[in-house]
């Protein structure tokens, strides 16, 4: 489904170093690593935003650097981190957007894309606020917003930089729940960076560990969330619990 070979990127520094990986369909694979080491260029990089030094990714087995900007947007859809609106646009409005590939800089977006933006502001729970605009919204409701907006792409890939940042800890669980709902049910591919790795391991089927810009594991979450890998990740000693197959993670300073 999507697969990287050898990523290498660089501004005055080497940012990230022979990044590869592949992830199939219907996969929720999360990349972790401390701060700075590369997650979310790594996540730019997969959307076109950033073209790497060096190395291919691709999508269904199409090369990333060949598509145009308005078929990546029909394959891949990416929700960053910080997504301030500053005008009252309403919710409608904003998960509209996400047919923009589809509609076009100068055509009134048609009777399906506006079934289609519906239909995600439904699956994400908020058609009671279909028309409340953005800014009145709390921070779990503007993010489902967001989440909404993507899916109206209709793309099969997902990547969400920092989904739970800023959100407290039951509306952490609330976003990832319906992310993960949403992948399994509609066979999409999510690519997912956190912090946490509590939340990774609860959420993931892959994870991708990245220190200093390099690769240090790839794998299914039960085969490399050990406290061995998460040791040397965070260069902190680490225990990790598993309580009938859920793993709980914790620094073994703070026990």
């Amino acid at each position: 489904m999507i697969e990287a070979k050898d990523l290498n990127f660089s501004y005055d520094v080497d940012i990230l170093k022979n990044i590869a990986f592949s992830i199939s369909e219907s996969s929720i694979c999360t990349i972790l690593g401390p701060n700075g080491s590369g997650k979310s260029t790594l996540l730019k990089i997969l959307d076109k935003l950033l073209k790497p030094k060096k190395g291919t990714v691709l999508i269904e087995n199409e090369n990333l650097e060949n598509l145009s900007i308005k078929n990546v947007a029909k394959k891949i859809a990416y929700l960053a981190q910080e997504n301030e609106v500053s005008f009252s646009f309403s919710v409608f409005d904003i998960v509209l957007t996400g047919r923009a590939h589809n509609v076009g800089m100068l055509n009134q977006p048609s009777k399906e894309d506006i079934k289609i933006a519906k239909k995600a502001i439904s699956l994400v729970g908020l058609q009671n606020l279909i028309n409340k605009p953005f800014t009145q919204l709390s921070g779990g409701q503007k993010r489902l917003v967001l989440i909404a907006q993507a899916l109206a792409q209709e793309a099969k890939i997902l990547l969400f930089d920092e989904p739970t940042n800023h959100l407290d800890f039951s509306n952490q669980y609330a976003i990832l729940n319906l992310i993960k709902n949403l992948i399994k049910k509609h066979n999409l591919t999510a690519i997912i960076t956190l912090h946490d790795p509590n939340l990774a391991a609860w959420i993931s089927d892959i994870v991708i560990m990245i220190k200093n810009g390099s690769l240090l594991k790839f794998g299914p979450v039960k085969s490399i969330m050990n406290a061995q890998n998460l040791s040397e990740l965070y260069e902190t000693k680490i225990t990790v619990i598993n309580n009938n197959g859920k793993l709980f993670i914790t620094p073994l300073e703070f026990i």
